[in-house]
């Protein structure tokens, strides 16, 4: 989880309007509950506006990040149609892989105001939080979102 920190840091500290979501936003809220829990990637709900969506990628690249949209190299400079419709860039480095949502089930306005603060970063609502990840239906997401019903008890 700390591995993605600095990158984390850097795009807030730079201007980029985000909000972390998915299982490392639950493991900053829930790090007892959750420290046995495997982090696969780091997901990033973005503003949707355009110049948010460059700065971010412009950040990731200067910071040595591969950025793709389905696979295909996307940089700063891509054209608008490369982005729309598409639903998010991932970001790689190394192991670590960023994947930053910027067409989302939930209103970007709604998300941001729900915001919390953990680690010096803009953390997604719980409730937004579990709303994407009911959202996407995965067993595995079910049975995470079981086990923290579970311990919350």
């Amino acid at each position: 989880m700390e591995e993605y920190l600095p990158i984390l840091r850097s795009l807030h500290a730079l201007g980029v309007k985000l909000a972390v979501i998915g299982t490392w936003a639950l493991k900053a809220c829930f790090p007892e509950k959750m420290r046995d829990y495997v982090l696969q990637d780091c997901d990033l709900v973005l503003a949707p506006e355009e110049a948010n969506i460059r700065l971010a990628i412009a950040i990731l690249n200067q910071k040595s990040w591969t950025t793709t949209v389905w696979e295909e190299h996307v940089d700063a400079g891509t054209p608008s149609p490369e982005f729309v419709g598409k639903y998010y860039v991932r970001a790689k480095q190394a192991n670590l892989v960023l994947d930053l949502t910027y067409e989302c089930k939930l209103d970007w306005q709604q998300m941001e105001a729900g915001i919390q603060w953990k680690l010096g970063l803009p953390l997604a609502s719980l409730d937004n939080i579990v709303q994407l990840k009911r959202a996407k239906g995965l067993a595995s997401d079910f049975a995470l979102l079981e086990m923290l019903d579970d311990k919350a008890e």
